[in-house]
């Protein structure tokens, strides 16, 4: 299956495929919402803390315990991927378009 709606009618900005749990991925829509999918039947398994800006590029770290997310506006954004609750946000960036852990 193919994650091409997000939310309410939303557009899909960004996927990143989860690198310990390969059926799993992290969906951002253009509705603000950040959301880890499980890809073979699309069911949401959880949604991350909304943090009210479209993502356009989101990663996981190499053990998929975080997600990062960057927007238009220069923020970049991490999130526990255990309990979607955001750990903190970087700013002071140009549009964010894309992120990476090393």
């Amino acid at each position: 299956g193919y994650v091409t709606k997000h939310g309410a009618g939303g557009g899909v900005t960004a996927v990143a495929w989860h690198p310990k749990k390969p059926e799993v991925l992290a969906s951002a829509g253009d509705d603000g919402v950040v959301k880890l999918v499980k890809k073979d039947i699309g069911t949401t398994v959880l949604v991350m803390e909304r943090v009210g800006t479209a993502m356009r590029s989101i990663g996981f770290n190499r053990e998929g315990s975080l997600l990062a997310g960057g927007d238009d506006f220069g923020n970049i954004y991490i999130w526990d991927v255990e309990s979607g609750k955001k750990q903190g946000t970087l700013t002071g960036h140009s549009e964010v378009t894309s992120v990476a852990f090393s």
